[in-house]
């Protein structure tokens, strides 16, 4: 039941509390008060920096982020 819990919050409650702040709370105040497209980037950098924190930054983790990030602009 664990394995179960893990993966539904890892999988699917962690992704969507992701989404509520940075698309949600900071990608708005920041479009809000800077326009746009400072909102876009600025919410985005956040978030990558904030993915940087987790301790393991290695050259892949870096592709990783830039193919996410990259994705995210275009959705």
């Amino acid at each position: 039941m664990n394995l179960l819990a893990t993966l539904l919050l890892a999988g699917i409650a962690a992704p969507i509390v992701e989404e509520y702040i940075f698309r949600g709370l900071i990608s708005q105040r920041l479009t809000k008060a800077y326009g746009a497209r400072i909102g876009l980037i600025g919410s985005s950098l956040i978030f990558g920096l904030t993915h940087l924190l987790n301790g393991v930054f290695d050259f892949w983790s870096a592709v990783q982020l830039i193919i996410a990030g990259t994705l995210a602009i275009m959705s």
